[in-house]
């Protein structure tokens, strides 16, 4: 079982997101060299890409992945976009502190590509007169790109064969006591809470209130389909389908 969820889904889930964070930098670095609406909307597929590929792996948060916090690196919303605007505005940051980690990320992309005008002649423009905006976008995507191959590479490396091996119980830390523990925390809090019952106002305190400003996406304004790739992967990995099958 725990040779078929490594090899059938979880390093080739892993090198998929890696592959498409490499292809979000080479749109990244495509748009600061040629600021145009055509290159912008060529850099937000790329990051819509990501994004759905995240999902993948998303859950995946023991091992290599926990060492490094990796969901809290890569996918915190909503961005703290005051925070980001002062990262760029003073061109000096540590995208390693905590403190930063709802300024980069894969939401941090999504506001600077998507929040940052009214619309895209709006946006392109201000990158063109933004100051270290376009450094703050390639040094937030080097950092995604950072993370995902220290946890693909690890995999590879060594966690995979320690991964299988440790299977003598499904005791508190053992592999399948991780994966259950995983899933758990990442259906309920990331999941059910996070992109759904916040939004909605479900678990708004006693106030009830909907939170539209806390969906996943929100200056793109399409979530969704980040929910339902997200509920997919879930469900393709708990029932031990290969990651590359149809769904």
């Amino acid at each position: 079982m725990l040779t078929n969820y490594a090899d059938a889904y979880i390093l080739p889930a892993y090198s998929a997101y890696t592959s498409g964070i490499d292809s979000l930098k080479a749109a990244a670095i495509n748009f600061n060299s040629t600021l145009n609406v055509t290159s912008l909307n060529q850099l937000r597929i790329k990051w819509e890409n990501a994004l759905l590929l995240w999902q993948d792996v998303g859950f995946l948060e023991f091992g290599p992945a926990q060492n490094i916090s990796l969901r809290s690196q890569t996918n915190v919303y909503p961005i703290d976009t005051v925070l980001v605007t002062n990262n760029i505005a003073a061109g000096s940051y540590n995208l390693q502190l905590a403190s930063n980690f709802d300024a980069k990320g894969l939401q941090a992309v999504e506001y600077l590509i998507n929040g940052t005008g009214n619309n895209d002649n709006d946006i392109v423009t201000y990158f063109s007169n933004t100051t270290n905006a376009s450094t703050y976008l390639i040094d937030v995507i080097t950092d995604l790109e950072t993370n995902a191959n220290y946890v693909n590479n690890e995999w590879i490396s060594t966690y995979r064969s320690n991964f299988i091996a440790n299977s003598a119980s499904n005791a508190q830390g053992s592999s399948v006591s991780d994966i259950v523990n995983a899933i758990s925390l990442h259906y309920e809090t990331f999941i059910r809470k996070g992109k759904i019952g916040l939004p909605a106002g479900v678990f708004n305190g006693f106030s009830q209130l909907p939170m539209p400003e806390h969906v996943e996406a929100y200056h793109y304004e399409q979530s969704l389909p980040f929910v339902y790739r997200s509920l997919v992967s879930l469900q393709k990995f708990i029932k031990g389908e290969h990651y590359a099958s149809s769904v």
